[in-house]
């Protein structure tokens, strides 16, 4: 009899995707029959992009005046939605303005040798990060063959540098100093520190952990092979729908953030995880019956559900550190350096969706927590989930919830991956 499987499935670029895994770690630990699979799915990157807080707020305050039409003016900004002729349009517009612009500008991605140097970074970072909760051997793969199906949706002009959390104070001081030079020569030392990073982690790992490529063929071997295998999912479902060609999806249960009812509330055309693939989202939701078990947590109640920081960093520091970064926005030279602390936002309470819809997978009745049926359907182009007496199971939270730091440390110590989903 094979072993009981849990799949990690997450591109880690926010703070919310590493308190999941820390949880998923410290569930995994309670039991010896569980291995847990951990995929890291690269992101598209363009290296050397990035904006000054001061460039932010003055572009936030053009893109107010100049294009009242979108009702958050960081919408258009974060998603890169404007054109060359619209800026073409707007009469008397002065260099610096347009210059500012220019920035809601999506730009193209850089060569993939690129996204797989950021991706492997990041696959690292997460090994490190696992390795302070466990002495057991870790495998961390990184799929690459997703960016050749996987589009992304945020700007990279202020796309948040999760690289940048865990660095030293001298390679960011490095870094700092490639962001003054001028292109080209500024993208080819970035691609020269990458490796840098990569290597210094790679010496640095302890027997028995590494980041490897991601082989397809021996994942559907160990999910054929194996007792139970269930799925979280945290990223594109592109993945997914390869499980699914494969012929293995009736092994696994599946549990994914992904979907929202409304999506004029969100800054993207579709749920993020949707929009990274909207056609492996509309093949896989098809296919929802094809597997053991088929459920989602949608946006809405991702983000109803608040976490006191004091909580999550008296677990890990580092995951502290990574809440810091994402969620209060402090530079990264300033946590390096230790002159900004968790003591500074003891009381900061955030939204952590990824972790919400774990423990509604996982754990029975999370905050009161409510099961229902939906199906995606195509609005104007947008995929969004709508309620109906069958389909798809989803789990919905109906009121604000806060969980406290006492609250975050007892389900720490109680919660498991024991049972179905």
């Amino acid at each position: 009899m094979g072993k009981d499987i849990i799949i990690y499935h997450n591109d880690l670029t926010d703070s919310d995707n590493w308190a999941a895994a820390r949880f998923v770690q410290h569930a995994a630990l309670k039991s010896s029959s569980i291995d847990v699979i951990w995929i890291v799915e690269p992101r598209q990157v363009s290296l050397g992009l990035s904006m000054t807080e001061k460039q932010t707020n003055e572009c936030r305050n053009l893109l107010e005046r100049h294009f009242p039409s979108y009702k958050d003016p960081y919408q258009p900004l974060r998603g890169g939605f404007l054109q060359q002729s619209d800026l073409d349009n707007i009469e008397g517009l002065t260099e610096h303005d347009r210059h500012l612009l220019e920035f809601a500008i999506k730009p193209a991605y850089g060569p993939k040798k690129d996204a797989r140097l950021h991706g492997r970074l990041v696959a690292l970072d997460l090994l490190n990060f696992l390795g302070h909760g466990s002495v057991d051997p870790i495998d961390v793969f990184l799929d690459v063959d997703a960016l050749d199906s996987i589009e992304n949706p945020v700007n990279l002009n202020v796309h948040h540098h999760e690289e940048l959390v865990a660095r030293s104070q001298e390679e960011l001081e490095s870094y700092q100093v490639i962001m003054n030079k001028p292109y080209p020569q500024r993208v080819q030392d970035l691609r020269e520190w990458y490796h840098k990073c990569i290597k210094s982690l790679e010496t640095t790992a302890d027997e028995g952990r590494a980041v490897r490529n991601l082989d397809f063929v021996s994942l559907c071997q160990k999910v054929k092979a194996a007792k139970s295998v269930k799925f979280f999912g945290g990223a594109s479902l592109g993945l997914l729908q390869r499980l699914i060609h494969e012929g293995v999806a009736s092994n696994i249960q599946c549990s994914l953030q992904a979907g929202a009812f409304d999506v004029s509330k969100l800054l993207f055309h579709n749920q993020f995880n949707i929009a990274l693939n909207p056609d492996a989202a509309k093949f896989v939701f098809s296919k929802a019956h094809v597997f053991s078990r088929f459920i989602i947590v949608p946006s809405e109640a991702t983000k109803r559900v608040k976490y006191a920081l004091s909580g999550l960093s008296h677990e890990s520091s580092s995951l502290g550190k990574r809440c810091l970064g994402f969620n209060c926005r402090v530079d990264p030279m300033r946590l390096a350096i230790g002159e900004v602390t968790m003591n500074d936002f003891h009381d900061k309470t955030y939204p952590m969706p990824d972790l919400t819809a774990l423990l509604c997978a996982f754990q029975n009745n999370f905050a009161d927590s409510t099961s229902a049926y939906v199906s995606l359907v195509d609005t104007d182009g947008s995929l969004i989930l709508r309620r109906e007496t069958s389909g798809i199971p989803v789990y919905e939270i109906d009121g604000d919830r806060l969980i406290g730091k006492r609250e975050i440390l007892d389900i720490l110590s109680t919660f498991v991956l024991d049972g179905e989903i």
